[in-house]
């Protein structure tokens, strides 16, 4: 927890300082240290003090995580678990464990994180997509049918995630969001002309 808070909260710092462009990029910077990481974040050997302060786990992937919750949870929410948790009484000028930060997470979003901290904290390696994707005539528009299928992980098999997609049409741009939690998932999407 400490150094993956203290990694995002330099990119939190980008955003304030030099814009919303900023952050993006900070992130993007983020990511192929964190794809290199090996095992997962939670460390079970606490003697190895280069398992705990591993800077592709422990920083990079460790923020990146941070990133992934606050698009999933939303920014307002994202924000409001960090001042729930960051003033906790069960926390505050004490020791704090990913379980206190998950139980505060979940308490301020109101839903279940399980599968989120499951796969991204005690999981390992990343979610990795091929897709395909046809379209055909459907009334006045188009029905779009777009298929996700994830390369296999060791642990957990498959990520569970949600997963924006630009679409292009010659109406425009949408950038949509879907719930992927299936190792292989269909969505179809309608346009209308």
């Amino acid at each position: 927890l400490n150094e993956g808070f203290a990694t995002y909260a330099t990119g939190l710092y980008y955003e304030v300082k030099y814009g919303s462009a900023a952050y993006p990029q900070y992130i993007n910077n983020l990511t192929p240290a964190a794809k290199f990481a090996e095992g997962s974040i939670y460390v079970q050997d606490i003697t190895n003090i280069y398992e705990i302060f591993n800077g592709y786990r422990s920083y990079s992937k460790g923020a990146y995580v941070l990133h992934m919750l606050r698009g999933i949870v939303s920014d307002s929410v994202f924000f409001e678990i960090l001042r729930t948790y960051s003033a906790h009484p069960s926390v505050a000028y004490g020791t704090a464990v990913t379980e206190d930060f998950k139980i505060i997470a979940e308490d301020v979003y109101g839903s279940s994180l399980d599968y989120f901290f499951q796969e991204w904290i005690y999981g390992e390696k990343y979610p990795k997509y091929n897709f395909n994707w046809v379209s055909e005539q459907s009334g006045s528009g188009y029905d779009l049918r777009l298929t996700i299928v994830q390369e296999t992980n060791t642990s957990p098999q498959f990520f569970i995630m949600p997963v924006q997609i630009k679409i292009t049409t010659t109406t425009g741009d949408s950038l949509l969001t879907v719930f992927n939690d299936q190792q292989i998932q269909q969505f179809i999407f309608n346009f209308e002309n």
